[in-house]
């Protein structure tokens, strides 16, 4: 069986504001990217082979996923026409006209899939007599068993391992953060994480004195809880993160790379390096004080503390900037 991703540029607006993470499909949702759950769910379904079809190259995501030796999945990359359709897609690959690649998964669009990990079918292909479709509003999932079933789609209705949420902007990716937190954070925890009391946790995380954490919340690797922090319920934490003293945190999101300053409250926000964004007030603010919000640099084989270090030094350096400035503007005055 082989599967087949379409990326449309129509479907990626909606990511915009996410700056730091760059194409939507590469946006994190919870601990993984949410190309990678699709991937994910490919494997599980027994997929041969992925080719990942864009109608703009993106350099990241052929940077992650390489040839999917790490999935145990063989992937290819092809760049098609804006607005192509799955037809002509199909007959432009040889490696999905001939009869022994199917049955063939297409992908078309960008949304979320649904499945559980420790309780799924993995035959669910099998015995297609029919090709099948499920959509949702920002996409449709196709399973074409047989070349002559592909203009034969019906409905799918019951009966399937798995569900579609759409993604067409900020408040569904948020919600689904929300939900995947809720109910199914133990149906996609990436290798390495380990999980207590509904707190799945990467490597290399550094907890200072009366740190609070209320589940369900997840963090990344190298993360840094600084003296008396509290952290949720209902939080996600990226990777490569310092939230300061005296932050509270709870049902809110803060992406990768990001500081989060001192005494800071956070309810109902997504943290993006030096960028708020206010789920329930619908504004976004860019932060100029790196006191309160920053980009943290991206982290590299080097440890925790290393990243704490630098970034306090960069920070210092701000500060002792900034007063030397003020010095020299009333010396400037008394002259």
């Amino acid at each position: 069986m082989k599967a087949l991703i379409v990326l449309r540029q129509d479907n990626l607006q909606w990511s915009v504001p996410l700056a730091s993470d760059g194409h939507p499909a590469m946006v994190h949702i919870c601990n993984k990217y949410l190309l990678e759950y699709l991937v994910d769910f490919m494997v599980l379904s027994r997929c041969e082979s992925i080719t990942i079809n864009m109608e703009e190259y993106i350099p990241e995501i052929e940077d992650y996923f390489g040839n999917g030796e790490r999935w145990g999945i063989c992937i290819t990359y092809k760049t098609i026409q804006k607005g192509e359709d799955i037809d002509s897609i199909i007959d432009e690959n040889d490696i999905y006209s001939s009869c022994l690649s199917f049955p063939l998964i297409i992908f078309d669009g960008l949304f979320f899939v649904h499945y559980d990990k420790s309780d799924f079918n993995t035959d669910w292909t099998q015995n297609l007599d029919t090709g099948l479709l499920t959509s949702c509003d920002s996409g449709n999932l196709l399973i074409v068993p047989t070349v002559q079933n592909l203009r034969n789609i019906s409905s799918i209705r019951t009966g399937l391992p798995f569900s579609l949420s759409k993604l067409e902007n900020l408040d569904d990716y948020f919600r689904l953060n929300m939900e995947i937190l809720e109910a199914e954070q133990k149906h996609y925890v990436l290798p390495g994480y380990k999980e207590t009391r509904d707190i799945i946790m990467g490597k290399n995380v550094r907890k200072g004195k009366n740190v609070d954490i209320r589940p369900p919340v997840i963090l990344g690797d190298n993360v840094s809880l600084q003296d008396n922090v509290c952290v949720g319920p209902h939080a996600v934490v990226g990777s490569n993160v310092i939230l300061d003293e005296k932050i509270i945190l709870e049902k809110s999101v803060v992406l990768a790379n990001t500081y989060v300053g001192k005494g800071l409250q956070l309810n109902k926000k997504i943290a993006d390096g030096n960028q708020i964004i206010d789920m329930e007030r619908k504004y976004t603010v860019k932060i100029k004080d790196n006191s309160l919000f920053s980009v943290l640099p991206v982290v590299h084989g080097f440890s925790l503390n290393q990243m704490i270090c630098n970034f306090a030094g960069r920070l210092k350096e701000n500060i002792i900037n900034l007063f030397l400035n003020n010095f020299i503007r009333k010396l400037l005055r008394i002259f």
